[in-house]
C-alpha cells in the first residue's frame, strides 16, 4: 500500500467533495439518525475554499485520491475538523494511516482535538483506540483530545538545558518533564534504580526510541556511603539523551557511561523503557 497524505489544491476539491459525500452518507447505514453529514460536507465551493486557505488535505494511493481531511492549526493546537475515506476503501486501515500521518506532520503540536457524533459507535471506538480521550459531550457530539506527550516532555526538558536546579535529582527531572508539561501524574520509584526495577518487564537494549526513559546503574553518594541509586534520562530518539547530571545536559546514551559520579563510579547502561509502559504503571498499594 503506497499511501500519502498531502496538501490538496483547489483542483482536487471536486473529487474530495464526491468522496466526502459518499463517506458521510454511508454513516446513515450504521445507525445514524439520517444521511446528513457534517456542515458543507457535499459542497464543492466549501472544499475549494478550504483548499485555498490551506486546510484541505488529500489521501492518495499511487497518485489516486482515496480520502481527505480538513485540519485547523491554531498555535500549538490542531483541530482535526474531519477525515473521510471512500467507502470502497473502508476497513483497509486508511483512516488509521491518515491519523498517524496527521500527528507526525505536526510535531510541534501539543494537543490534537476533534469531535464526532455520539450515536456513531464506529468513529467513537476508532478514536478511542488511537489514544484520544473523551473531554465532553454536548449537542449530540463527543469531543476528544490527545496530547503529544513525548514532544511536550522533550520541549520542557530542553528548556532546562544548562540549569543546575536538578543536579543530583535525575529521576525528578525526567518525571517533572513528563508530568509538568502534560499536567498528568505518573507512578515510579524513589530512585532511578528503583524505577528501573519497576519497569524491568519492559526494559529493552540498543538505541532508545524518542521519549523513552533511559536507565543506568550508578553508585551515588549518601550518608551511609555509596548507594546504587542509578541514573536516568529521556531519549531524544537519535542516540542522544537529555538528563540531569551536574546540570541538565545532552549526551550520547553510551557516552554517559564515561561520566564520573562524585563517588568515582561511572554509569552503566541498563536499557530503556517506552513511554507507554511508564504511563501504564499503577500506583503501589
Amino acid at each position: 500500500m503506497s499511501l500519502q497524505l498531502l496538501k490538496a489544491s483547489t483542483s482536487d476539491a471536486s473529487t474530495l467533495t464526491d468522496i466526502s459525500k459518499r463517506a458521510f452518507d454511508s454513516d446513515g447505514f450504521l445507525g445514524g439518525p439520517s444521511t446528513e453529514g457534517p456542515p458543507e460536507y457535499m459542497s464543492v465551493s466549501f472544499h475549494t475554499e478550504m483548499a485555498r486557505q490551506g486546510h484541505l488535505y488529500k489521501l492518495t494511493e499511487e497518485g489516486r485520491i482515496v480520502g481527505g481531511a480538513i485540519l485547523f492549526l491554531q498555535g500549538d493546537e490542531l483541530n482535526i475538523g474531519r477525515i473521510f475515506v471512500a467507502p470502497e476503501h473502508f476497513r483497509k486501515g486508511y483512516g488509521s494511516f491518515m491519523m498517524q500521518e496527521i500527528e507526525s506532520m505536526f510535531p510541534g503540536v501539543k494537543e490534537f482535538t476533534l469531535d464526532t457524533p455520539d450515536w456513531n459507535t464506529r468513529t467513537n471506538s476508532f478514536y478511542t483506540k488511537l489514544g484520544y480521550t473523551e473531554i465532553k459531550r454536548d449537542s449530540g457530539l463527543v469531543y476528544y483530545s490527545k496530547r503529544n506527550l513525548t514532544e511536550n516532555m522533550i520541549r520542557w526538558a530542553e528548556s532546562k538545558l544548562g540549569s543546575t536546579e536538578y543536579a543530583g535529582w535525575c529521576l525528578a527531572f525526567i518525571e517533572d518533564a513528563l508530568e509538568i508539561s502534560n499536567q498528568i501524574e505518573i507512578f515510579g520509584g524513589d530512585s532511578a534504580k528503583e524505577s528501573c526495577e519497576m519497569y524491568k518487564d519492559a526494559l529493552r537494549g540498543g538505541v532508545p526510541e524518542r521519549g523513552a526513559f533511559v536507565f543506568y546503574d550508578c553508585l551515588c553518594p549518601s550518608e551511609n556511603g555509596p548507594v546504587n541509586w542509578g541514573h536516568s534520562g529521556v531519549s531524544l530518539g537519535d542516540g542522544r539523551v537529555i538528563h540531569a547530571w551536574d546540570k541538565v545536559r545532552i549526551d550520547d546514551y553510551l557516552a554517559i557511561e564515561k561520566l564520573t559520579a562524585l563517588t568515582g563510579d561511572h554509569p552503566e547502561y541498563l536499557g530503556w523503557v517506552a513511554l507507554e509502559r511508564i504511563l501504564n504503571q499503577k500506583p503501589s498499594v
